[in-house]
């Protein structure tokens, strides 16, 4: 047998796909930073950072991030003092963020294209009426996934810019008016999940033949 021609037929092996070079995980946990200098850096590095853990910091402003704009594509900042989430605006390929536990009570200015999965649990409110905002400043094609509880919320107007979701929770807030809300969620036509538990909307069973009978895709 002809060794060499044997060997000549074996298809080569694929090249790797190349990755961009520099860091893809980053993670500055249970600190004090109030500033996060080290994803300030990644320009002058060129680090790609495509997943970026910062919670339990002191951080206020996301505006260092903005090196990482055209990479990171999931972030975690829970329990900081973030106030905004606008510097944000225009991360293109961020799918996953969760800014569970901080400071933001209007939420405006925010497009992004590729987001999946948002949690904006137990924001730490200081006006009446907990978490509210800008819907048509507000700007999330690709949603899967919102979560939005235990915040005090009371006007469900801005809800609207999640109406791509199919999963929505809105547990122990201090929505009343369950005509106005279910009014919101009938614009989300791929709905198949929602968590209203914990509001001010009355009797559960009285809750649940609403949304049945109002939104019967549910």
């Amino acid at each position: 047998m002809d060794r060499r021609r044997l060997t000549s037929r074996t298809p080569p092996t694929p090249p790797r796909r190349a990755r961009p070079p520099g860091l893809h995980f980053l993670s500055a946990v249970g600190g004090s930073a109030s500033d996060p200098r080290v994803p300030e850096q990644a320009k002058f590095y060129r680090i790609t950072v495509i997943i970026l853990f910062l919670y339990d910091n002191q951080l206020e402003s996301l505006d260092p991030l903005a090196p990482l704009e055209h990479s990171l594509e999931r972030l975690y900042i829970q329990n900081n003092r973030i106030s905004t989430l606008a510097p944000l605006s225009g991360f293109s390929l961020l799918t996953a963020l969760d800014a569970s536990g901080n400071f933001i009570e209007y939420l405006d200015q925010l497009s992004l294209p590729s987001l999946e999965d948002l949690t904006l649990d137990r924001q730490r409110t200081s006006e009446e009426g907990g978490i509210h905002g800008d819907a048509s400043t507000l700007s999330f094609p690709s949603l899967q996934t919102v979560s939005v509880s235990h915040s005090g919320m009371t006007d469900p107007g801005f809800l609207i810019a999640f109406r791509a979701a199919e999963s929505v929770t809105l547990a122990h807030n201090q929505l009343a008016d369950l005509g106005s809300l279910v009014q919101k969620l009938r614009l989300f036509r791929r709905l198949a999940s929602v968590d209203v538990s914990g509001n001010q909307f009355g009797p559960e069973k009285r809750t649940r033949e609403r949304f049945v009978t109002d939104i019967p895709w549910l």
